[in-house]
């Protein structure tokens, strides 16, 4: 079974489907092999980008997302008074440092996510 899941991401790592016919296709072509029509190039930077985003978002529990949308309206002095490690008293604690790289990841994967969706 691991195999079958190795040859499916990389199948899908080499293929995209036709923006006209849909029929699956080599991620490299020019020219849809069914419909004939040209293909608009592959911004690979873009797809890249996209998937990491979209993995990330994937691995947050709905709870997660809630909170970092709760995180995003408050001072990070007002997060960290949200701690359950420190409470916002004396230093930053790791669990502090840890949220906030985290929000900050989950802030640019929802920009990048509006950004090429809304195109």
């Amino acid at each position: 079974m691991l195999a079958s899941t190795v040859n499916y991401e990389q199948q899908e790592e080499l293929t995209r489907k036709c923006p006209y016919c849909a029929e699956i296709i080599k991620k490299e072509a020019t020219i849809c092999r069914y419909c004939k029509k040209d293909l608009p190039p592959i911004n690979v930077d873009r797809e890249k980008t996209l998937k990491e985003a979209n993995t990330f978002m994937a691995s947050l529990s709905d709870s997660d997302k809630e909170k970092f949308e709760k995180y995003i309206q408050m001072t990070q002095a007002e997060r960290r008074k949200d701690c359950f490690a420190c409470r916002g008293e004396g230093a930053s604690c790791a669990m502090c440092e840890a949220t906030e790289a985290k929000l900050s990841s989950y802030i640019e994967a929802k920009n990048v996510l509006t950004a090429y969706t809304d195109k």
